[in-house]
């Protein structure tokens, strides 16, 4: 079951398992890029050869979206007069609606025109599925379903280990790039700029406490002395 869970990205890593238990603070925060490596992921040579991958991460920013929800996105749930995309429920959750930014809708328009999607189509279909495909119904049929996370979890590992994880063992959560990166690091800039509400409603919690431990606040405290 937990497998299976990890494959569809509602969690991260199998939480009965002893080597991650023993080798994980499973109350430590998880890695938040900065401004600069952001800068430095976005511009990757690897996403010129695979853009849908670029697409997604782009979506998981800034939407701050888990990544399965992520992948459900069908062309009918992104509004572009309103600048909005229908996030599906997810755990306990309910759906939701979340702004985005010009630069997201303008990359999905692009991928919409460029593979002709039309209302029920998702967004991230089985490309290779898509590419092997030899009749125009065939195609068509294969927009209809949504591609499974773990293809792209694997891809996208191997692009993290490379330039972002170098010398960071595979159990130190804390500090390892993943794509839940994405969801931590936008929601802690939303954080930042706007406070612990707004990122609460932008990660579609019921309670501040799991908003909290998404974030890296330590490290918008500054170390003063208390006098004691």
């Amino acid at each position: 079951m937990y497998n299976w869970a990890i494959k569809e990205g509602y969690v991260d890593k199998n939480p009965v398992k002893v080597g991650e238990i023993i080798k994980t603070d499973r109350n430590e925060p998880g890695r938040v890029l900065s401004d600069t490596e952001l800068e430095k992921l976005w511009t990757l040579e690897e996403f010129i050869l695979k853009p849908r991958l670029l697409v997604f991460l782009k979506t998981c920013y800034h939407t701050g979206a888990r990544p399965s929800a992520v992948m459900a996105i069908q062309v009918k749930h992104i509004d572009f007069e309103l600048g909005s995309i229908h996030i599906r429920a997810m755990k306990q959750g309910k759906p939701y609606r979340v702004k985005v930014s010009k630069e997201l809708l303008t990359m999905l328009q692009d991928w919409i025109e460029k593979f002709e999607l039309i209302h029920d189509n998702y967004i991230f279909f089985p490309m290779q599925l898509y590419k092997r495909a030899t009749t125009d119904k065939e195609r068509k049929a294969i927009k209809n379903t949504h591609t499974r996370y773990q293809g792209y979890a694997e891809l996208l590992r191997a692009i993290f280990d490379k330039h972002f994880n170098q010398d960071i063992g595979t159990y130190d959560h804390a500090y390892r790039t993943t794509v839940y990166t994405m969801r931590r690091t936008s929601a802690t800039n939303v954080y930042k700029k706007h406070g612990i509400v707004h990122a609460k409603k932008f990660l579609n919690h019921t309670e501040i406490d799991t908003t909290m431990k998404y974030l890296n606040i330590d490290d918008d405290m500054k170390e003063i002395d208390y006098g004691l």
